[in-house]
């Protein structure tokens, strides 16, 4: 019986992942590829074979550009498509496995213009408590940069800011140590985002919250480029519940009772 509960616990352990078709090979099913323009920018975003193909322009420096592939739904009624497969409630405990692996080329920065951006991210869409998701309400976005770079440069602190539209909060933490060399190559990135989103969470006061939204993008203001994606997988990591340690704990004290019981019980060889 106990070691049926050890089994149990290690089954209930084990991650579950948030999303559907991390190899990209459904995107009709399962992706939604969109892009924004702020300004007179251009974008394209599509699958196709398993991988993402996503590219921006603002090289004119007329507003932020970006594009994406999206799984969930945005608040405000913004965009939709296939739905999470959980929606977890994320506290300051809780705590995703990130692995993405990607590519980002043809990088290119307006040097005329005095701060220009590329930046490459995994972002988490999350509903505030007692708000309406498809209302005005502010809701919390956690932007986990891969690749965050101003005028050509990685940057490394948290920005935490109210959005121009919605009025959402906006988080930004740099969670992968990227560099020059890492552009024009394929990268495979594994993070966690506890130490991220726990952060969020507290910065703007908010005890936990509901995650609705998934995705990936590029945008740039002032820049262009190209990204690749053909693998994301975000997992809920579920960690081994406490009474695991005690069940475990007494199926060694159980066994050795067992094996203390047999030896005590053996007869003695006669003696010759």
């Amino acid at each position: 019986m106990l070691f049926f509960l050890f089994c149990i616990a290690f089954a209930y352990a084990d991650d579950e992942s948030i999303i559907y078709d991390p190899d990209l090979t459904q995107p009709e099913s399962y992706w939604l590829s969109i892009g924004w323009t702020h300004g007179n920018g251009s974008w394209g975003s599509k699958i196709i074979d398993g991988i993402a193909y996503l590219c921006v322009n603002d090289l004119n420096d007329t507003g932020w550009t970006g594009a994406k592939i999206q799984q969930g739904t945005m608040p405000h009624n913004w965009s939709r498509s296939h739905p999470l497969r959980i929606n977890p409630i994320v506290n300051s405990t809780t705590n995703f496995k990130i692995k993405v692996r990607l590519r980002l080329s043809n990088v290119t920065f307006n040097t005329a213009v005095n701060e220009t951006w590329v930046n490459v991210g995994v972002s988490l869409w999350m509903q505030r408590p007692n708000t309406d998701w498809n209302s005005s309400d502010p809701q919390l976005e956690v932007g986990l940069k891969l690749f965050w770079l101003r005028n050509g440069e990685p940057q490394h602190n948290p920005v935490h800011f109210p959005g121009d539209l919605g009025n959402d909060y906006h988080s930004l933490f740099d969670v992968y140590n990227e560099s020059a060399s890492d552009i024009g190559k394929w990268v495979e990135i594994e993070f966690n985002t506890q130490p991220y989103t726990s952060q969020a969470l507290e910065h703007w006061k908010i005890e936990f919250a509901t995650l609705w939204n998934v995705e990936v993008y590029l945008e740039t203001k002032g820049g262009a480029g190209s990204l690749e994606v053909d693998y994301v997988q975000i997992c809920l990591d579920q960690p081994i519940p406490e009474f695991t340690n005690h069940a475990f704990i007494l199926v060694l004290l159980a066994v050795s009772t067992i094996l203390t019981f047999k030896l005590m019980m053996r007869r003695p060889e006669k003696q010759s």
